[in-house]
Protein backbone atom coordinates (compact mmCIF):
# COMPACT_ATOMS: atom_id res chain seq x y z
CA UNK A 1 0.00 0.00 0.00
CA UNK A 2 1.21 3.51 -0.75
CA UNK A 3 1.22 5.31 2.59
CA UNK A 4 4.16 7.74 2.44
CA UNK A 5 5.23 10.54 0.08
CA UNK A 6 8.41 8.61 -0.71
CA UNK A 7 6.38 5.59 -1.86
CA UNK A 8 4.00 7.79 -3.87
CA UNK A 9 6.90 9.67 -5.50
CA UNK A 10 8.36 6.33 -6.59
CA UNK A 11 4.93 5.38 -7.98
CA UNK A 12 4.89 8.57 -10.09
CA UNK A 13 8.50 8.09 -11.14
CA UNK A 14 7.67 4.67 -12.55
CA UNK A 15 4.88 6.17 -14.67
CA UNK A 16 7.15 8.63 -16.48
CA UNK A 17 7.67 6.06 -19.23
CA UNK A 18 4.06 6.67 -20.31
CA UNK A 19 5.03 10.14 -21.51
CA UNK A 20 2.21 12.22 -23.02
CA UNK A 21 -0.95 10.41 -24.12
CA UNK A 22 -3.53 12.33 -26.11
CA UNK A 23 -7.25 12.07 -25.38
CA UNK A 24 -9.42 12.85 -22.38
CA UNK A 25 -11.11 9.48 -21.91
CA UNK A 26 -8.87 8.49 -18.96
CA UNK A 27 -9.54 11.83 -17.27
CA UNK A 28 -13.28 11.47 -17.76
CA UNK A 29 -13.22 7.90 -16.42
CA UNK A 30 -11.38 8.87 -13.24
CA UNK A 31 -13.54 11.93 -12.62
CA UNK A 32 -16.73 9.94 -13.15
CA UNK A 33 -15.56 7.34 -10.61
CA UNK A 34 -14.99 10.19 -8.13
CA UNK A 35 -18.49 11.61 -8.66
CA UNK A 36 -17.56 14.29 -11.22
CA UNK A 37 -16.02 16.83 -8.84
CA UNK A 38 -15.21 19.13 -11.80
CA UNK A 39 -18.94 19.97 -12.03
CA UNK A 40 -18.93 21.31 -8.48
CA UNK A 41 -15.85 23.52 -8.81
CA UNK A 42 -15.64 27.18 -9.89
CA UNK A 43 -12.57 27.56 -12.12
CA UNK A 44 -10.60 29.91 -14.37
CA UNK A 45 -8.72 28.14 -17.18
CA UNK A 46 -5.49 29.65 -18.56
CA UNK A 47 -3.81 28.55 -21.80
CA UNK A 48 -1.11 30.16 -23.92
CA UNK A 49 2.43 29.67 -25.17
CA UNK A 50 3.97 32.01 -22.59
CA UNK A 51 2.74 33.94 -19.56
CA UNK A 52 0.35 31.34 -18.12
CA UNK A 53 2.18 30.99 -14.81
CA UNK A 54 2.65 34.73 -14.31
CA UNK A 55 -0.98 35.47 -15.18
CA UNK A 56 -2.11 32.88 -12.64
CA UNK A 57 0.18 34.25 -9.92
CA UNK A 58 -1.15 37.77 -10.43
CA UNK A 59 -4.75 36.51 -10.40
CA UNK A 60 -4.14 34.39 -7.32
CA UNK A 61 -2.81 37.34 -5.32
CA UNK A 62 -5.68 39.62 -6.32
CA UNK A 63 -8.30 37.05 -5.33
CA UNK A 64 -6.58 36.15 -2.05
CA UNK A 65 -6.35 39.80 -1.05
CA UNK A 66 -10.06 40.14 -1.76
CA UNK A 67 -10.76 37.39 0.80
CA UNK A 68 -11.32 34.45 -1.57
CA UNK A 69 -9.82 31.04 -0.92
CA UNK A 70 -7.89 30.25 -4.10
CA UNK A 71 -6.56 26.98 -5.45
CA UNK A 72 -3.83 26.87 -8.13
CA UNK A 73 -2.80 23.88 -10.22
CA UNK A 74 0.45 24.47 -12.08
CA UNK A 75 3.33 22.64 -13.72
CA UNK A 76 6.17 21.99 -13.36
CA UNK A 77 6.61 21.98 -9.60
CA UNK A 78 9.41 24.04 -8.09
CA UNK A 79 9.65 21.59 -5.19
CA UNK A 80 7.99 18.15 -5.18
CA UNK A 81 4.60 16.59 -5.95
CA UNK A 82 2.87 18.92 -3.50
CA UNK A 83 4.33 21.86 -5.42
CA UNK A 84 1.73 21.40 -8.18
CA UNK A 85 -1.10 22.35 -5.78
CA UNK A 86 -1.46 25.63 -3.90
CA UNK A 87 -4.19 26.96 -1.66
CA UNK A 88 -3.85 30.67 -0.89
CA UNK A 89 -0.26 30.60 -2.07
CA UNK A 90 0.85 27.67 0.07
CA UNK A 91 1.58 24.14 -1.09
CA UNK A 92 -0.95 21.59 0.11
CA UNK A 93 0.14 19.49 3.08
CA UNK A 94 1.66 16.06 2.43
CA UNK A 95 -1.06 14.36 4.47
CA UNK A 96 -3.73 16.00 2.29
CA UNK A 97 -1.94 14.84 -0.85
CA UNK A 98 -1.63 11.28 0.48
CA UNK A 99 -5.27 11.17 1.59
CA UNK A 100 -6.56 12.40 -1.79
CA UNK A 101 -4.23 10.10 -3.72
CA UNK A 102 -5.39 7.02 -1.80
CA UNK A 103 -9.00 7.78 -2.75
CA UNK A 104 -8.01 7.86 -6.41
CA UNK A 105 -5.64 4.87 -6.42
CA UNK A 106 -8.26 2.09 -6.84
CA UNK A 107 -9.55 3.75 -10.02
CA UNK A 108 -6.02 4.24 -11.37
CA UNK A 109 -5.52 0.48 -10.89
CA UNK A 110 -8.75 -0.20 -12.78
CA UNK A 111 -7.36 1.63 -15.82
CA UNK A 112 -3.99 -0.07 -15.40
CA UNK A 113 -5.82 -3.40 -15.40
CA UNK A 114 -7.36 -2.79 -18.83
CA UNK A 115 -4.12 -1.52 -20.36
CA UNK A 116 -5.10 2.16 -20.46
CA UNK A 117 -2.87 3.52 -17.69
CA UNK A 118 -3.29 7.22 -16.84
CA UNK A 119 -0.16 9.36 -17.09
CA UNK A 120 1.55 11.19 -14.27
CA UNK A 121 0.04 14.53 -15.32
CA UNK A 122 -3.45 13.09 -15.75
CA UNK A 123 -3.38 11.76 -12.20
CA UNK A 124 -2.09 15.06 -10.82
CA UNK A 125 -4.85 16.97 -12.62
CA UNK A 126 -7.58 14.72 -11.21
CA UNK A 127 -6.08 15.05 -7.73
CA UNK A 128 -6.18 18.84 -8.04
CA UNK A 129 -9.81 18.91 -9.14
CA UNK A 130 -10.90 16.53 -6.40
CA UNK A 131 -8.97 18.27 -3.62
CA UNK A 132 -9.99 21.80 -4.65
CA UNK A 133 -13.67 20.87 -4.92
CA UNK A 134 -14.26 21.15 -1.16
CA UNK A 135 -11.38 23.40 -0.15
CA UNK A 136 -11.44 26.56 -2.30
CA UNK A 137 -13.79 29.25 -3.61
CA UNK A 138 -12.09 29.54 -7.00
CA UNK A 139 -9.47 27.31 -8.65
CA UNK A 140 -7.01 28.50 -11.31
CA UNK A 141 -5.88 25.84 -13.79
CA UNK A 142 -2.88 26.21 -16.08
CA UNK A 143 -2.82 24.01 -19.17
CA UNK A 144 0.20 21.75 -19.46
CA UNK A 145 0.40 21.87 -23.25
CA UNK A 146 -1.95 23.19 -25.89
CA UNK A 147 -5.53 23.18 -24.68
CA UNK A 148 -7.98 21.08 -26.68
CA UNK A 149 -6.41 17.74 -25.71
CA UNK A 150 -4.79 18.93 -22.48
CA UNK A 151 -5.64 16.99 -19.32
CA UNK A 152 -7.05 20.16 -17.72
CA UNK A 153 -9.64 20.55 -20.48
CA UNK A 154 -12.26 18.61 -18.54
CA UNK A 155 -13.31 21.68 -16.57
CA UNK A 156 -16.01 24.17 -17.55
CA UNK A 157 -14.55 27.48 -16.33
CA UNK A 158 -16.32 30.70 -15.45
CA UNK A 159 -13.70 32.43 -17.63
CA UNK A 160 -11.19 31.08 -20.16
CA UNK A 161 -7.92 32.90 -20.87
CA UNK A 162 -5.49 32.59 -23.80
CA UNK A 163 -2.40 34.67 -23.01
CA UNK A 164 -0.74 34.45 -26.45
CA UNK A 165 0.13 32.01 -29.24
CA UNK A 166 3.60 31.37 -30.66
CA UNK A 167 5.70 28.40 -31.76
CA UNK A 168 6.20 25.71 -29.13
CA UNK A 169 5.66 21.93 -28.77
CA UNK A 170 5.45 21.71 -32.57
CA UNK A 171 5.83 17.91 -32.49
CA UNK A 172 2.50 17.72 -30.61
CA UNK A 173 0.64 20.90 -31.55
CA UNK A 174 1.66 21.39 -35.18
CA UNK A 175 4.25 23.37 -37.10
CA UNK A 176 2.12 26.42 -37.96
CA UNK A 177 0.62 29.17 -35.83
CA UNK A 178 -2.82 28.19 -37.13
CA UNK A 179 -2.46 24.58 -35.97
CA UNK A 180 -1.16 25.66 -32.56
CA UNK A 181 -4.00 28.18 -32.20
CA UNK A 182 -6.60 25.49 -32.86
CA UNK A 183 -5.25 23.61 -29.84
CA UNK A 184 -5.25 26.69 -27.59
CA UNK A 185 -8.76 27.68 -28.72
CA UNK A 186 -9.99 24.27 -27.61
CA UNK A 187 -10.41 25.54 -24.04
CA UNK A 188 -13.24 27.85 -25.13
CA UNK A 189 -16.52 26.51 -23.74
CA UNK A 190 -20.14 27.12 -24.60
CA UNK A 191 -21.56 30.36 -23.15
CA UNK A 192 -18.34 31.03 -21.22
CA UNK A 193 -16.30 34.19 -21.92
CA UNK A 194 -12.75 34.04 -23.27
CA UNK A 195 -10.15 36.76 -22.68
CA UNK A 196 -7.27 36.85 -25.14
CA UNK A 197 -3.89 38.59 -25.07
CA UNK A 198 -1.71 39.74 -27.95
CA UNK A 199 -2.08 37.27 -30.84
CA UNK A 200 -1.34 37.21 -34.57
CA UNK A 201 -4.17 38.12 -36.95
CA UNK A 202 -4.43 34.49 -38.09
CA UNK A 203 -4.78 33.37 -34.46
CA UNK A 204 -7.39 36.05 -33.78
CA UNK A 205 -9.55 34.76 -36.64
CA UNK A 206 -9.39 31.15 -35.41
CA UNK A 207 -10.13 32.12 -31.80
CA UNK A 208 -12.98 34.39 -32.91
CA UNK A 209 -14.51 31.57 -34.96
CA UNK A 210 -14.28 29.17 -32.02
CA UNK A 211 -15.87 31.77 -29.74
CA UNK A 212 -18.77 32.30 -32.17
CA UNK A 213 -19.29 28.55 -32.50
CA UNK A 214 -19.59 28.29 -28.71
CA UNK A 215 -21.57 31.51 -28.20
CA UNK A 216 -18.71 32.68 -25.99
CA UNK A 217 -18.17 36.38 -25.35
CA UNK A 218 -14.75 37.42 -26.67
CA UNK A 219 -12.48 40.11 -25.18
CA UNK A 220 -9.32 40.89 -27.14
CA UNK A 221 -6.29 42.90 -26.03
CA UNK A 222 -5.87 46.04 -28.17
CA UNK A 223 -9.48 45.78 -29.31
CA UNK A 224 -11.74 45.59 -26.25
CA UNK A 225 -9.15 46.43 -23.60
CA UNK A 226 -5.77 48.14 -23.90
CA UNK A 227 -2.91 49.86 -22.09
CA UNK A 228 -0.69 52.90 -22.49
CA UNK A 229 2.79 53.25 -21.01
CA UNK A 230 3.85 56.45 -19.22
CA UNK A 231 7.41 55.80 -17.96
CA UNK A 232 6.96 53.24 -15.16
CA UNK A 233 3.23 53.92 -14.88
CA UNK A 234 0.79 52.00 -17.07
CA UNK A 235 -2.79 53.10 -17.76
CA UNK A 236 -5.23 50.26 -18.49
CA UNK A 237 -8.69 50.81 -19.96
CA UNK A 238 -11.74 48.85 -21.08
CA UNK A 239 -13.57 50.28 -24.12
CA UNK A 240 -12.78 53.81 -22.94
CA UNK A 241 -15.42 53.44 -20.22
CA UNK A 242 -13.20 52.33 -17.34
CA UNK A 243 -9.57 53.21 -16.59
CA UNK A 244 -7.12 52.20 -13.89
CA UNK A 245 -3.35 52.70 -13.47
CA UNK A 246 -0.61 50.47 -12.10
CA UNK A 247 3.14 50.52 -11.65
CA UNK A 248 5.32 47.81 -13.17
CA UNK A 249 8.01 47.93 -10.49
CA UNK A 250 10.68 45.27 -11.00
CA UNK A 251 8.47 42.99 -13.08
CA UNK A 252 9.79 42.32 -16.58
CA UNK A 253 8.32 44.71 -19.12
CA UNK A 254 6.75 41.70 -20.89
CA UNK A 255 4.46 41.34 -17.86
CA UNK A 256 2.40 44.36 -18.95
CA UNK A 257 0.32 42.19 -21.28
CA UNK A 258 -0.20 39.52 -18.61
CA UNK A 259 -1.30 42.15 -16.09
CA UNK A 260 -3.66 43.65 -18.69
CA UNK A 261 -5.29 40.25 -19.13
CA UNK A 262 -5.66 39.89 -15.36
CA UNK A 263 -7.34 43.30 -15.12
CA UNK A 264 -9.80 42.27 -17.84
CA UNK A 265 -10.60 39.07 -15.90
CA UNK A 266 -11.18 41.10 -12.72
CA UNK A 267 -13.35 43.61 -14.58
CA UNK A 268 -15.46 40.76 -16.03
CA UNK A 269 -15.84 38.96 -12.69
CA UNK A 270 -16.98 42.20 -11.07
CA UNK A 271 -19.24 43.44 -13.85
CA UNK A 272 -20.87 40.25 -15.12
CA UNK A 273 -20.58 37.53 -12.47
CA UNK A 274 -21.10 39.54 -9.31
CA UNK A 275 -17.81 38.36 -7.83
CA UNK A 276 -16.94 41.40 -5.75
CA UNK A 277 -13.33 42.50 -6.09
CA UNK A 278 -12.04 45.87 -4.87
CA UNK A 279 -9.89 47.86 -7.29
CA UNK A 280 -8.23 49.48 -4.27
CA UNK A 281 -7.00 46.02 -3.29
CA UNK A 282 -6.41 44.77 -6.85
CA UNK A 283 -3.69 47.19 -7.97
CA UNK A 284 -1.45 46.86 -4.86
CA UNK A 285 -1.88 43.07 -5.05
CA UNK A 286 -0.55 43.06 -8.61
CA UNK A 287 2.30 45.44 -7.86
CA UNK A 288 3.46 43.36 -4.87
CA UNK A 289 3.21 39.98 -6.60
CA UNK A 290 6.47 38.04 -6.52
CA UNK A 291 6.79 35.86 -9.59
CA UNK A 292 8.61 32.60 -9.00
CA UNK A 293 11.08 31.87 -11.78
CA UNK A 294 9.95 34.80 -13.94
CA UNK A 295 12.69 37.46 -13.97
CA UNK A 296 13.07 36.62 -10.29
CA UNK A 297 16.00 38.08 -8.37
CA UNK A 298 16.72 35.04 -6.23
CA UNK A 299 19.91 36.50 -4.73
CA UNK A 300 20.88 40.14 -4.16
CA UNK A 301 24.59 40.04 -3.41
CA UNK A 302 25.79 38.97 -5.89
CA UNK A 303 22.72 39.50 -8.09
CA UNK A 304 21.32 36.29 -9.65
CA UNK A 305 18.15 36.45 -11.75
CA UNK A 306 16.15 33.41 -12.87
CA UNK A 307 13.84 33.50 -15.86
CA UNK A 308 12.01 30.54 -17.40
CA UNK A 309 12.35 31.68 -21.03
CA UNK A 310 11.80 28.21 -22.46
CA UNK A 311 11.05 29.04 -26.10
CA UNK A 312 11.93 31.65 -28.74
CA UNK A 313 9.15 34.08 -27.79
CA UNK A 314 10.10 33.75 -24.13
CA UNK A 315 13.77 34.43 -24.88
CA UNK A 316 12.90 37.60 -26.80
CA UNK A 317 10.76 38.86 -23.92
CA UNK A 318 13.54 37.97 -21.46
CA UNK A 319 16.11 39.95 -23.46
CA UNK A 320 13.77 42.95 -23.56
CA UNK A 321 13.61 42.99 -19.75
CA UNK A 322 17.37 42.43 -19.39
CA UNK A 323 18.09 45.49 -21.53
CA UNK A 324 15.36 47.52 -19.83
CA UNK A 325 16.65 46.91 -16.29
CA UNK A 326 20.38 46.36 -16.82
CA UNK A 327 21.46 48.24 -19.97
CA UNK A 328 25.07 48.97 -18.89
CA UNK A 329 26.00 46.24 -16.38
CA UNK A 330 28.32 43.34 -17.13
CA UNK A 331 25.99 40.40 -17.71
CA UNK A 332 26.66 36.63 -17.65
CA UNK A 333 24.22 33.89 -18.64
CA UNK A 334 23.81 30.18 -17.88
CA UNK A 335 21.44 28.34 -20.24
CA UNK A 336 19.92 24.85 -20.45
CA UNK A 337 16.89 23.75 -22.44
CA UNK A 338 14.83 20.87 -23.77
CA UNK A 339 16.12 19.09 -26.86
CA UNK A 340 12.73 19.41 -28.59
CA UNK A 341 12.88 23.24 -28.50
CA UNK A 342 14.31 25.59 -31.13
CA UNK A 343 17.65 25.78 -29.32
CA UNK A 344 19.71 27.38 -32.07
CA UNK A 345 17.23 30.21 -32.61
CA UNK A 346 17.10 30.78 -28.84
CA UNK A 347 20.91 30.92 -28.54
CA UNK A 348 21.18 33.10 -31.63
CA UNK A 349 18.78 35.61 -30.04
CA UNK A 350 20.77 35.63 -26.79
CA UNK A 351 24.09 36.29 -28.52
CA UNK A 352 25.40 39.85 -28.12
CA UNK A 353 23.42 40.67 -24.98
CA UNK A 354 25.78 39.02 -22.47
CA UNK A 355 29.55 39.13 -21.92
CA UNK A 356 29.56 35.33 -21.56
CA UNK A 357 27.00 32.65 -22.38
CA UNK A 358 27.49 29.22 -20.79
CA UNK A 359 25.48 26.17 -21.73
CA UNK A 360 24.88 23.13 -19.58
CA UNK A 361 22.50 20.20 -19.16
CA UNK A 362 20.36 18.91 -16.29
CA UNK A 363 18.54 15.86 -14.99
CA UNK A 364 15.43 15.43 -17.12
CA UNK A 365 14.49 12.96 -19.85
CA UNK A 366 13.84 15.82 -22.30
CA UNK A 367 16.93 17.88 -21.44
CA UNK A 368 19.30 18.70 -24.31
CA UNK A 369 22.70 17.16 -23.60
CA UNK A 370 25.99 18.90 -24.27
CA UNK A 371 26.40 16.51 -27.20
CA UNK A 372 23.02 17.65 -28.57
CA UNK A 373 24.27 21.24 -28.42
CA UNK A 374 27.85 20.61 -29.58
CA UNK A 375 27.27 22.21 -32.99
CA UNK A 376 26.35 25.51 -31.32
CA UNK A 377 29.36 25.72 -29.00
CA UNK A 378 31.93 26.90 -31.54
CA UNK A 379 29.41 28.65 -33.78
CA UNK A 380 28.25 31.00 -31.00
CA UNK A 381 31.44 30.99 -28.89
CA UNK A 382 29.75 29.36 -25.93
CA UNK A 383 31.33 28.19 -22.69
CA UNK A 384 30.60 24.58 -21.71
CA UNK A 385 29.57 23.86 -18.11
CA UNK A 386 29.58 20.17 -17.21
CA UNK A 387 28.26 20.64 -13.66
CA UNK A 388 25.70 23.43 -13.33
CA UNK A 389 25.69 23.18 -9.53
CA UNK A 390 29.41 24.02 -9.41
CA UNK A 391 28.76 26.93 -11.74
CA UNK A 392 25.95 28.26 -9.54
CA UNK A 393 28.19 27.94 -6.46
CA UNK A 394 30.78 30.03 -8.31
CA UNK A 395 28.10 32.63 -9.02
CA UNK A 396 27.15 32.74 -5.35
CA UNK A 397 30.67 32.83 -3.91
CA UNK A 398 32.93 34.50 -6.46
CA UNK A 399 30.83 37.03 -8.35
CA UNK A 400 30.89 40.74 -7.67
CA UNK A 401 27.98 43.09 -7.12
CA UNK A 402 28.77 44.85 -10.42
CA UNK A 403 28.20 41.62 -12.39
CA UNK A 404 24.65 40.40 -13.03
CA UNK A 405 24.23 36.63 -13.38
CA UNK A 406 21.23 35.27 -15.26
CA UNK A 407 19.96 31.71 -15.52
CA UNK A 408 17.40 30.88 -18.20
CA UNK A 409 15.96 28.10 -20.33
CA UNK A 410 13.65 25.26 -19.41
CA UNK A 411 11.25 25.89 -16.54
CA UNK A 412 12.27 22.47 -15.19
CA UNK A 413 15.91 23.61 -15.16
CA UNK A 414 14.99 26.88 -13.44
CA UNK A 415 13.07 24.89 -10.81
CA UNK A 416 16.16 22.78 -10.07
CA UNK A 417 18.47 25.81 -9.92
CA UNK A 418 16.06 27.71 -7.69
CA UNK A 419 15.80 24.81 -5.22
CA UNK A 420 19.60 24.47 -5.16
CA UNK A 421 20.18 28.19 -4.50
CA UNK A 422 17.59 28.26 -1.70
CA UNK A 423 19.27 25.22 -0.11
CA UNK A 424 22.66 26.99 -0.22
CA UNK A 425 21.15 30.13 1.31
CA UNK A 426 19.61 28.03 4.08
CA UNK A 427 23.01 26.46 4.83
CA UNK A 428 24.63 29.89 5.02
CA UNK A 429 21.87 31.12 7.31
CA UNK A 430 22.27 28.14 9.67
Amino acid sequence: MLNTMEEIQLFFQKRKYLGIKLGLERMQYLLERLGNPEKKLRTIHVAGTNGKGSTIQFLQNVLINNDYKVGVFTSPSFTNLCGHFFINGKEIQEQDFISTFKKLLPFIKELDGIGNSPTEFEILTVLAIYHFRENVDIALFETGMGGRDDTTNVITPIVSVITNVSYDHSHFLGSTIEEITLHKAGIIKENRPVIVGNVHESSRKIISAEARKNNASLYLLNEHFSYRIFSNNIEWSYCDEFTVSFSLGFHGIYQIENISIVLMVIYYLNRHLGIKISWDKTIPSIERTKLIGRFEKINNDPPIILDSAHNVAGIKAFIQSVEEHYPKEEKHLLFAGFKDKELEEMLQSLKGHFKTISITTFDHERAATLTDMSEFIEKYHLTVVHDWQEEVLTMLNHSTRSNINFVTGSLHFIAQVRTFILEQMKKDYV
